[in-house]
């Protein structure tokens, strides 16, 4: 792996900027709409008894959203971290778009991409293990 420093493409819209926004637009509409806070009960958790890997995103969104930092993070740390991750890359881009030669690009070889994808996997896996472990 390796991060390189490209120019950046005329027109092209970057993904942080794309999933950046997505972020904010998610923590403003939790803030703002009242009806997240009563969300239906997660089924898999109704039919089994311990939590999806997914347990806990919405009211990690609603306390993220209300500046609650640790209570989002107790909820989902997995969420909470790609969530704040994604909306620093969204201003570290917007900070570089001035620039022509600030496009950042990590490069994955191909003998890697078995490492990243265990990694994630893993990364993933420690993540339920948390929400079960939680219980």
């Amino acid at each position: 792996m390796r991060l390189t420093v490209q120019p950046r493409i005329p027109g092209q819209i970057e993904l942080s900027i794309i999933f950046g926004t997505i972020a904010l637009l998610a923590l403003v509409s939790a803030r703002l709409l009242p009806g997240l806070e009563i969300m239906p009960s997660c089924p898999f958790r109704a039919i089994t008894g311990i939590p999806c890997p997914s347990c806990g995103i919405t009211r990690s969104l609603v306390h993220l959203a209300h500046g609650d930092i640790s209570g989002s993070l107790f909820l989902n740390p997995l969420f909470s971290l790609a969530l704040l991750f994604s909306i620093f890359l969204f201003f570290a881009r917007l900070a570089s778009l001035p620039f022509k030669r600030s496009a950042i690009k990590l490069v994955i070889m191909d003998r890697e991409y078995a490492y990243v994808r265990v990694a994630t996997a893993g990364i993933f896996l420690a993540n339920w293990i948390y929400l079960i472990a939680r219980l």
